[in-house]
């Protein structure tokens, strides 16, 4: 079975736009444009909570790409860190961090002492690892006690997202690297079992099960705040979630 470094390499052969193209394109897309502002404003809220009197702060970003989720982390004296499987990507993070410490690897294999940092960011990272329980036991270690964990995946596992990939649109199953398809109630138990309290949680829109009818509701600013209400209405149907998350201490 192919290790997650082993499978970014050949898709990366293959020429897989998703591991090349610059993640910043994002942004020239209205509704992904709010969605990643929308993450990045609750992301500075959950810092800010945790941080906002302490000193001498480390945090990690896994997953980091191209930087695009790394700014809500960047504050004055924060040692800031990143890692990430692709070193093309890490590349672009140099160029717009220049301050932070970048490893390339998958975090089990990078070597940190447990118990370094203060707070770790993993945005739309989990559902690309195969050994999710591991991974998310690895980020309990490394983490102080009482520390943070802020975790976003996709809600491909709700129903509408089970529809879209199943019946809408089905090529998206051989196209995606998806390796996990998540629902909350889901990805709770697992975050509880590795040793996590669950404090908060941030959810996106809407899931709307076409990808271009998702983008021509949101593209709108009355169709924007129509997702939100109907995410408010069922969250268990909205398009992602975060979570905010605290390492328990000691086992």
């Amino acid at each position: 079975m192919p290790t997650d470094w082993e499978r970014l390499r050949e898709r990366r052969a293959a020429g897989d736009p998703w591991q090349t193209d610059p993640q910043q394109d994002y942004l020239r897309q209205p509704a992904m444009r709010r969605t990643i502002e929308q993450r990045i404003r609750w992301i500075e809220e959950e810092v800010e909570r945790h941080l906002s009197n302490r000193s001498g702060i480390r945090l990690l970003e896994i997953g980091c790409g191209d930087g695009l989720m790394m700014t809500p982390l960047r504050r004055p004296g924060v040692d800031l860190w990143g890692c990430d499987l692709n070193l093309l990507r890490l590349r672009r993070t140099r160029v717009g961090f220049p301050e932070a410490r970048l490893a390339l690897g998958e975090i089990g294999a990078l070597g940190f002492r447990d118990g370094v940092f203060d707070g770790v960011l993993a945005s739309q990272v989990l559902e690309h690892v195969r050994e999710t329980d591991s991974a998310l036991r690895e980020l309990r270690r490394i983490l102080k006690p009482g520390g943070r964990l802020w975790l976003g995946v996709p809600n491909e596992g709700c129903r509408l997202g089970r529809l879209r990939n199943r019946w809408v649109q089905p090529k998206i199953l051989k196209q995606t690297d998806h390796l996990h398809f998540f629902t909350e109630p889901a990805l709770r138990r697992k975050i509880e079992a590795a040793g996590f309290e669950i404090r908060s949680v941030f959810r996106e829109n809407f899931f709307i099960p076409h990808t271009r009818l998702f983008d021509w509701c949101h593209w709108p600013a009355f169709g924007w705040r129509l997702m939100q209400r109907l995410a408010a209405v069922w969250p268990g149907q909205c398009a992602g979630f975060y979570l905010a998350c605290e390492q328990r201490g000691p086992e």
